[in-house]
């Protein structure tokens, strides 16, 4: 399922200025392959096969970080088929990216670092895995809420 408009600006509530999200928008149990500010080749598996289940509300989030840490980014992972997940190093065998729960942000200092978790927290984020160069988001609802955790890359 797709939701890209040919629009660039996405649907916002008036009120906040954010992505306008309510129970008739998302559909939590549905995958989607882009959005506005994420075109499908950013979301895709990056082995070549094409794969990309986002979960909707995730993407739905990820949308409302954008928005809140103010400036583009694109993810260094979103989807990985289980094949791809399987050949990565450190990747957890249950990865979320495999659901289509997650999300790897690039950053380059700790300013963008704060801001983005700050965002991504207010987004609605539950899982935040802090490295080196970038920060990975997902809100996996088969795994613990409300966990942070320093990377080892």
């Amino acid at each position: 399922m797709s939701f890209y408009r040919e629009s660039t600006q996405p649907v916002v509530n008036p009120d906040t200025g954010l992505p306008y999200i309510s129970e008739e928008i998302v559909r939590m149990n549905q995958t989607a392959t882009e959005s506005d500010h994420f075109p499908r080749h950013e979301l895709e598996c990056h082995c070549g096969c094409g794969e990309v289940e986002i979960n909707y509300g995730s993407l739905m989030k990820l949308e409302t970080t954008r928005i809140r840490y103010g400036k583009p980014f694109v993810p260094n992972c979103a989807y990985r088929c289980q094949a791809h997940n399987d050949t990565i190093k450190g990747a957890s065998k249950t990865s979320s990216h495999t659901k289509g729960y997650a999300f790897d942000i690039p950053v380059e200092n700790d300013a963008d670092r704060w801001r983005l978790i700050n965002a991504a927290i207010d987004a609605g984020f539950t899982r935040i895995g802090i490295y080196s160069n970038f920060i990975h988001l997902d809100d996996d609802p088969d795994k613990n809420d409300f966990r942070i955790w320093w990377g080892k890359y």
